[in-house]
């Protein structure tokens, strides 16, 4: 069982996705894109936690461990929030809120936390975009 004694869906929603962060022992980069004014919908606060295969944080020299809360996501030209989702750190390139490192090899997971979501997450008609492997 999971979310034994977790939060009504009125108080938050907890959509996960799981992968593989390599390919035969290349490490794997993915991209999370919210299109413009489609970051979720909430009305307290909402972040993506990595993890890796036994579901504890990711260890990572940037000491980073979630994105979406505490450094704001920095918007592209387009209004679109563009997260990298790899292990090595993807440079200047990349806003400092835009990074979240996961393993660079094995599996992994992403929870997106949404505290006090607005009606569209909680009904469905918003939906958190894919996971989208790069290359």
């Amino acid at each position: 069982m999971t979310g034994l004694g977790a939060n009504l869906p009125q108080d938050a929603l907890y959509p996960t996705v799981f992968g593989m962060a390599d390919e035969n022992g290349t490490p794997r980069r993915f991209t999370i894109t919210f299109p413009a004014g489609q970051l979720p919908p909430v009305d307290a606060f909402w972040s993506i936690t990595a993890y890796d295969g036994d579901s504890f944080f990711v260890p990572n020299p940037a000491n980073i461990y979630a994105v979406g809360h505490g450094i704001p996501p920095v918007p592209g030209p387009d209004g679109s929030v563009v997260f990298a989702i790899q292990s090595a750190d993807p440079g200047p390139a990349v806003p400092q809120g835009n990074w979240l490192p996961i393993p660079a090899s094995g599996k992994f997971s992403l929870t997106l936390r949404l505290y006090a979501p607005k009606p569209p997450a909680i009904d469905g008609t918003w939906q958190p975009p894919a996971l989208t492997p790069v290359g």
